[in-house]
């Protein structure tokens, strides 16, 4: 668990790991520099329960989501990493699930769930209809390759419903040129390797507020920009494929990506565009 200023909810996801089903787990959680009342929080949690340990940087520095990922993963003891965001939470069965799908597909190191989403109503009115379309994806089979599927979008919502092998998150390059999309940057590289595991159950709420990460990272023109640059380095992945389509080669096409991007950008926001261009500039 990352952490970050998230002090209203941070107690809820800590309490959703306390009382799973299955008792077998560790809670890493890695403070990133929060300078509201979260490590105080945590510290309480760490003295009553001696599974939760909190890890931070030197200094008590604000080095970024991966920076503090790395950390966490880095310190795992177990082989399986499990990953909830600090304003989620898990069903208390979460874990157990989890495990009863690594017994039923033994060769799979990726396991992912349905999740229900809560919270600021108009967030998750306009997530909508990109988890409508997921479901279709993600009823096709339990055990799937999906690595084709990451093509026009990232098929896992949230770090909250992912649990995977250490050993492939070890494997990733973390290097993604666009923080907002690390987690779209590392499952994409893991499912070119790996089929992937999906749970037909609800056992992540995924918050949705206008104080998360994704929210105050993902708006600005900026993002799109970046964004235009990080599908051409995934497709030196996809190339590694031999069914590889070359529509998506983004490399061999490097005029149109910038342009697309903006393009759904402005159909998308239109009256916030000129905002957003002054403020990137």
């Amino acid at each position: 668990m990352t952490s970050y200023n998230y002090q209203d909810y941070i107690s809820q996801a800590i309490e959703s790991v306390i009382n799973q089903t299955l008792n077998d787990w560790e809670l890493i959680v890695v403070d990133d520099g929060s300078s509201d009342k979260s490590l105080d929080i945590i510290k309480k949690y760490c003295q009553k329960d001696e599974r939760i340990k909190l890890l931070t940087h030197p200094n008590h520095s604000n080095l970024g989501i991966k920076k503090s990922l790395l950390l966490g993963i880095n310190s795992a003891k177990y082989d399986w990493i499990a990953i909830l965001e600090s304003d989620d939470y898990w069903s208390a069965n979460y874990l157990e699930e989890k495990a009863k799908m690594v017994k039923k597909y033994p060769q799979c190191n990726f396991i992912y769930n349905d999740i229900e989403c809560f919270g600021d109503e108009k967030r998750i009115k306009a997530f909508a209809p990109y988890l409508e379309k997921l479901q279709k994806i993600w009823q096709s089979n339990e055990f799937m390759d999906v690595f084709d599927e990451f093509a026009t979008d990232n098929i896992v919502p949230t770090f909250s419903c992912v649990m995977c092998k250490k050993s492939e998150f070890l494997k990733c390059n973390t290097n993604t040129p666009s923080a907002p999309v690390i987690d779209y940057w590392l499952w994409w590289q893991i499912a070119e390797n790996n089929k992937f595991c999906f749970i037909n159950k609800k056992l992540t709420h995924w918050r949705l507020h206008p104080k998360s990460y994704l929210s105050k990272e993902a708006k600005t023109l900026k993002h799109h920009v970046q964004r235009s640059l990080f599908l051409p380095k995934l497709t030196k992945i996809f190339k590694r494929k031999p069914n590889f389509p070359p529509l998506y080669d983004l490399e061999q096409y490097p005029a149109i990506s910038v342009p697309w991007y903006i393009y759904k950008y402005i159909m998308r926001k239109r009256p916030q565009f000129i905002k957003d261009l002054f403020k990137t500039r």
